[in-house]
């Protein structure tokens, strides 16, 4: 029988030695907040529906590797082919298990919803000590492209076009998959996706040390998640989810991997290898990734047309874009019109 999302996360939240109410204390102290998306009301239909595993090259074993399934029109059972398959990728720190409130509306549209915790985040975990540390670029990479694979032999069907979405550092790396499978996506849309910093000084005071350290010290939380201020309650009510680890200090590892992923972009000449069309959704008030960034790789990418390129910027919004309730549905709307005038592209 199917777990509740609040059953998994008690499970979780005790297993690894969290407080088992802090999700709950939660919603108490912040659904009466402007915004509030009470997550742990939605659960994604299909939990594990494939047998995924990933090979873990400091344990020489494989581990399950968690993956979610939103099916195409799951609650308004209509009786109609479905669009297309979404893949989704999550930020970094995040996990895709509780954007089961996020898939229901692409299900409703037509289309399955499917993605990863990426390894050692959410339930995808090698080994209790390493929760919240990147193994490596490579290995996340491989992770996302192997589920792609599986997920379309299982659920695939013929014709049935794929889509790439992915938020922050997940956008990042969609833009990287859409490189590496020419022809495979019909269109991306990322959020707030990160290339730039907006505070880059925060990392540069440590990268010069990140390498030596790696090699002794890869689990230190030493570096300063790169953000200001003071978060809304709402949006803090996502960042107290003890699977969360988008806060406090960074490890070494984590700092590498994400410098690896982002320079990358440029020994890969990523922006003269996408010929997919490009939906950005980015928030104004984002204080973690600089918006500058976002605009300048948009209009590096040279196999587009201006037409095959959208962006979108909502002023009032934070970098966690889909966390809050008054816009969810406008942003939603807006990725769903895109990946709907796409359908075709590929065929």
């Amino acid at each position: 029988m199917q777990q509740t999302r609040q059953q998994q996360m008690k499970v979780l939240t005790q297993k690894r030695s969290f407080s088992s109410i802090e999700p709950f204390r939660g919603y108490y102290r912040f659904k009466d907040a402007p915004g509030f998306i009470d997550y742990n009301k939605y659960q994604f239909p299909e939990i594990n529906p494939l047998n995924f595993k990933g090979y873990s090259l400091r344990t020489k074993e494989y581990f399950p590797i968690a993956n979610y399934r939103y099916p195409a029109y799951f609650d308004t059972q209509k009786q109609e082919k479905k669009k297309g398959i979404i893949y989704f990728i999550h930020g970094y720190g995040e996990y895709t298990g509780r954007y089961a409130y996020f898939a229901k509306a692409f299900s409703d549209a037509g289309y399955d919803f499917a993605g990863i915790d990426w390894r050692n985040f959410g339930q995808s975990i090698t080994e209790e000590k390493y929760a919240g540390i990147v193994e490596s670029w490579p290995m996340n990479r491989e992770d996302q492209l192997s589920f792609y694979d599986a997920y379309d032999r299982q659920y695939g069907e013929k014709d049935v076009p794929k889509f790439l979405m992915g938020h922050s550092q997940g956008g990042l790396m969609a833009s990287h998959f859409a490189a590496l499978k020419p022809g495979y996506f019909s269109a991306l849309a990322l959020l707030a996706p990160y290339y730039t910093l907006y505070s880059e000084e925060l990392f540069a005071h440590w990268r010069p040390y990140v390498n030596a350290l790696d090699l002794f010290f890869p689990t230190l939380k030493l570096v300063p998640f790169p953000t200001y201020g003071r978060q809304p309650p709402h949006i803090i009510h996502f960042l107290r989810d003890p699977l969360c680890y988008s806060k406090g200090r960074m490890p070494i590892r984590n700092v590498k991997a994400s410098d690896e992923m982002r320079f990358s972009l440029q020994s890969l000449k990523v922006n003269e290898k996408i010929e997919t069309p490009v939906y950005m959704a980015l928030a104004g008030q984002d204080m973690l990734v600089d918006n500058k960034g976002a605009y300048a790789f948009a209009e590096s990418i040279t196999k587009l047309k201006e037409e095959q390129k959208r962006i979108v910027e909502y002023p009032e919004l934070g970098h966690m874009i889909m966390h809050d309730q008054r816009y969810l549905t406008q942003l939603q709307d807006g990725v769903i019109e895109w990946f709907d005038q796409h359908l075709d592209f590929r065929k």
